[in-house]
């Protein structure tokens, strides 16, 4: 079976099943439970370079506040900080500090293009077993840490699995923690 969902239903019409391959990075939709002992479940991890350049455009959009001056062209204002001392200069990328909430292939590739904007970058994970200076992240820590790695960050990049255990972890008082302009 390929595909991205596979519940249990499938498994039950399916009983000499032995291969279940999910087109995406996650299995949180393959009911595990409802398996044969024999099925094997893979996934596929080509994708990490699309994502990570969706997630650098995404940085520079939101940083850069490029939701709002557009409105503003649209509504006929012209005007920027260049002209208008009134309007804050957008945030860049450079000297940002950018958070991770898991550091596997998404997020390893993730921060190699931020880090090319000038970015600093620390990260957590389910283990914490991350060299912090070999990846040049400032710091790293297990999710213990998540709260001072929200605090610190003005982007949070969230690549963690999404496992039991990863479900509810960010809450409102992370995202508080975050701030306003995170």
């Amino acid at each position: 079976f390929v595909g991205s969902r596979f519940p249990a239903e499938l498994a039950a019409a399916a009983p000499r099943l032995r291969l279940i391959h999910v087109n995406g990075a996650g299995t949180d939709r393959v009911d595990f439970s409802a398996l044969w002992p024999e099925t094997q479940v893979a996934n596929t991890f080509h994708h990490e370079q699309s994502i990570a350049e969706y997630v650098a455009s995404a940085a520079v959009m939101l940083r850069r506040d490029l939701p709002a001056q557009d409105r503003a062209l649209r509504a006929g204002r012209w005007a920027s900080s260049m002209y208008d001392r009134s309007i804050p200069q957008p945030g860049s990328l450079h000297r940002a500090r950018v958070g991770f909430v898991g550091f596997g292939h998404i997020g390893r590739c993730s921060w190699k293009l931020l880090r090319a904007f000038g970015a600093e970058g620390a990260a957590v994970t389910g283990s914490g077993r991350i060299d912090a200076a070999t990846e040049g992240l400032g710091w790293a820590g297990d999710t213990g840490s998540l709260d001072r790695l929200m605090a610190e960050s003005d982007v949070v990049v969230v690549c963690a699995p999404l496992t039991e255990r990863a479900v509810g972890m960010i809450s409102a008082a992370q995202l508080r923690a975050l701030g306003e302009t995170g």
